[in-house]
């Protein structure tokens, strides 16, 4: 095991300026490059397994693939010292910041609607970078922690990071073996398969917590209470329930958006959104929306109807999912004249 303290030179070429944190295989640090400046090494020094050090290399493989303004860059990854035994390293972007855990536990069911909407879609921007290249990448591990926050004079940017358990699909099943955190992890993952959509579904999970400062499914996340079985089996039982009902934790959430939301936590994920490309879409178009029609925000407004909601789910799951497009128009004309604040502000969906 490598423990590195502040002023220890790395290759001639990283500085440790500091400890930023540990995780499951080793420990993160920040270090300045000679010539770069601050950069995140990640020392799998725990890796004593070949498998974790090949989790390690496979991190860095993927990520060195994904150029996207919505994923941690990857710069580096090599032993620290020359032998092959030695602990491996990882270095990367630094995102100056916190993460989206530490939004929703600072936030959670406060934080302004119109930014919860844009760092969704910030995080589905990176997804569908990773979910449509040939062959397709799935990130596996998506949960608050893994949402990095840079905050910016113009406003917070998300970028998708820690992409270990990413890998390829299998061209023939479509599907990966399960490996993401069983809070956030996907009923399909439950079962030992994941595909882009199960990215969408944890996703929509973590922007659940911020929008509501609650967690979807009934139980606590807390996977220290339960054993693993027992834990995946609670879980399990909290998906076929259903999750929360989002306009009664947070009334004032723009309809589409609840809509948006809803189609992302679907149990069956053939009738989920399918990747982080629908998922962008479906979310700029939200922005849309909420800029051309703003939604009354005040604690008294009322929230739209479980009817529209439906319905809106209806028509998205019909334009994205089932790809019926006449259809889809045909059903939000009807829903702007279910009232008269609905009028026009659907028109970002139609196309």
């Amino acid at each position: 095991m490598v423990e590195l303290r502040r002023g220890d030179v790395i290759r001639q070429t990283y500085t440790v300026e500091e400890h930023l944190g540990s995780g499951a295989f080793g420990d993160v640090y920040l270090v300045r490059h000679r010539y770069m400046g601050m950069q995140a090494m990640k020392v799998l020094d725990r890796a004593d397994n070949p498998n974790d050090r090949d989790s390690g290399l496979q991190e860095a493989f993927v990520l060195s693939k994904i150029g996207h303004p919505n994923v941690v860059r990857i710069f580096e990854a090599n032993h620290i010292h020359d032998s092959d035994e030695s602990p491996l390293y990882v270095t990367m972007e630094f995102v100056k910041g916190a993460d989206l855990e530490h939004l929703i536990d600072e936030h959670g069911g406060t934080y302004p609607i119109d930014q919860c909407i844009s760092l969704m879609r910030q995080a589905a921007a990176g997804l569908a970078h990773a979910h449509g290249m040939d062959p397709v990448i799935v990130h596996r591990d998506i949960r608050p922690a893994n949402l990095l926050i840079r905050h910016n004079q113009s406003g917070d940017e998300l970028l998708v990071g820690d992409f270990g358990l990413a890998e390829h699909v299998n061209e023939s099943l479509g599907f990966l073996p399960s490996a993401g955190s069983i809070p956030y992890e996907s009923p399909e993952g439950l079962e030992g398969y994941e595909g882009p959509a199960s990215d969408v579904f944890s996703l929509a999970i973590c922007f659940f917590e911020l929008v509501t400062g609650s967690f979807p499914f009934d139980l606590s996340k807390d996977v220290s209470a339960y054993n693993e079985s027992n834990f995946q089996q609670k879980i399990a039982v909290g998906h076929k329930k259903g999750h929360r009902s989002i306009l009664s934790l947070r009334p004032n959430t723009p309809p589409e958006f609840v809509a948006a939301l809803r189609l992302s936590l679907a149990v069956d994920s053939t009738l989920r959104l399918s990747d982080g490309l629908m998922l962008e879409d479906v979310l700029r178009r939200c922005e849309n929306c909420l800029a051309s029609h703003p939604w009354p925000v005040n604690a008294d407004a009322q929230p739209a109807s479980d009817v529209v909601i439906s319905m809106l789910e209806s028509a998205l799951r019909k334009k994205y999912v089932e790809d019926e497009r006449l259809e889809a128009n045909e059903l939000f004309a009807k829903i702007e004249n279910l009232s008269s604040n609905l009028q026009g502000r659907f028109n970002c969906f139609i196309d």
